[in-house]
């Protein structure tokens, strides 16, 4: 299997060459003209593919991802990567870039003279569609996983991109009953006692209250209107919690909160992707809908949780501990009912000295602050949706006293 895999993938790199050769070829068979003035273009061009290329390396050696086409959306976002770039060993990767960009131009530039032997033939065309058809069909038949782990980059990419053009042409992607209609059972469970509101949006639904036996039972007096506050911790894995199974006691007050609350062990992750998650919490939409994503498409017509508190009387906060620009956190929740939002800047500028890393400030100035705004609005009922970013990688310890347990190294 293994020696398989060796030449599968000798193949999909053989077949990007080919690529590469192939726009040569043809700028120099129907634009002989042009290819001095794209002497620059091509040169660069070249550079990012390979980038592209060195990266994935770079980057699946590190943390065993693939660099894929959805990773282009934090671009705009590269300034909350620093410190984790740093500490995994960036330098390196941007040494080796350097001097791909000087043997990209001073290949184009020896090609410019030897241009007479670029020029398209059929059997060059036939071993390119032979070179397609085994790298993409050996992609799409491999296990996934192996596929994952063993395909060209570059070559995902191209298909991801074909696959969703495709889609966009041939379809239309919304939140519809036709598109909806093969996950509604997800939706729904015999318990639950609601009111369809219309037939196009199958999943649009009133639910006026459930049956059966209650696993708990939350005493709030009709008059009452409790703070509600949702808190996302940042890398707050299952199997480290000690209450759910961790093999070390590294969560004593979390565990001491779960056996004075409710603890819901029958739950899971709704994405590796931060904007997923808050599209899953405060819309209720799954992560696996791509038609909507907070960062692609801020002011989607949904109706969030603060919609629904507002009408209640409460005020709805929006607090961080990373950049609001993240994503675009901030065009697409100030656009849903959340009267308050605030990330790094704005959390820097009330606690002059908060600080943490590139990925934003630490946890004890979002609770510093969060506990400010709940003291100054104490006449009003709040909801606050709170993320945490210190146990994010690069892992630098935040400030205040600390315990360091002796644990082994992974």
């Amino acid at each position: 299997m293994k020696r398989i895999i060796t030449g599968l993938g000798i193949i999909q790199d053989s077949f990007l060459a080919w690529q590469a050769i192939f726009l040569v070829m043809l700028l120099n068979t129907y634009a002989p003209f042009a290819f001095p003035f794209l002497f620059w273009a091509l040169g660069l061009g070249y550079f990012l593919v390979q980038i592209d290329l060195i990266f994935d390396a770079f980057l699946f050696y590190k943390t065993a991802m693939r660099f894929d086409v959805s990773f282009f959306a934090f671009l705009s976002d590269i300034r909350s990567f620093w410190d984790s770039a740093k500490a995994r060993g960036v330098w390196i990767f941007l040494i080796i870039g350097a001097a791909m960009l000087v043997i990209n131009l001073t290949t184009i530039a020896y090609l410019q003279n030897h241009m007479a032997v670029f020029i398209l033939s059929s059997p060059f065309l036939w071993t390119g569609l032979a070179l397609a058809v085994v790298s993409v069909g050996a992609h799409a038949f491999l296990p996934r996983r192996i596929a994952y782990s063993t395909s060209n980059t570059l070559l995902m990419q191209q298909i991801w991109l074909l696959c969703k053009g495709f889609s966009v042409l041939f379809s239309t992607l919304r939140f519809s009953k036709d598109f909806l209609m093969p996950n509604k059972q997800l939706f729904f469970n015999d318990e639950e006692d609601f009111t369809l509101l219309t037939p196009e949006y199958p999943i649009l639904k009133y639910t006026h209250g459930f049956t059966g036996v209650k696993t708990c039972h939350i005493r709030i007096e009709a008059a009452e209107q409790p703070h509600v506050i949702f808190l996302f911790m940042e890398s707050w894995r299952a199997s480290d919690i000690g209450i759910l199974g961790g093999a070390y006691s590294i969560t004593p007050n979390f565990d001491r909160l779960a056996h004075e609350g409710i603890c819901f062990k029958n739950f899971y992750s709704n994405s590796v992707k931060t904007s997923r998650a808050v599209t899953a919490s405060q819309f209720g939409i799954p992560s696996d809908v791509e038609t909507f994503d907070a960062s692609s498409v801020p002011r989607f017509p949904l109706i969030s949780i603060a919609h629904v508190l507002k009408r209640s009387g409460y005020m709805c906060n929006y607090f961080i501990g990373n950049h609001l620009s993240f994503e675009n956190q901030l065009e697409c929740l100030s656009s849903h009912g959340y009267d308050n939002l605030a990330g790094t800047e704005e959390i820097i500028k009330a606690i002059p000295g908060a600080h943490g890393t590139s990925w934003g400030v630490h946890d004890q100035y979002l609770m510093d602050y969060t506990i400010d705004h709940l003291d100054k609005n104490r006449q009003t009922p709040q909801f606050c949706t709170l993320f945490t970013i210190s146990n994010h990688h690069p892992w630098i310890d935040p400030p205040g006293p600390h315990r360091r347990l002796p644990l082994p190294a992974f």
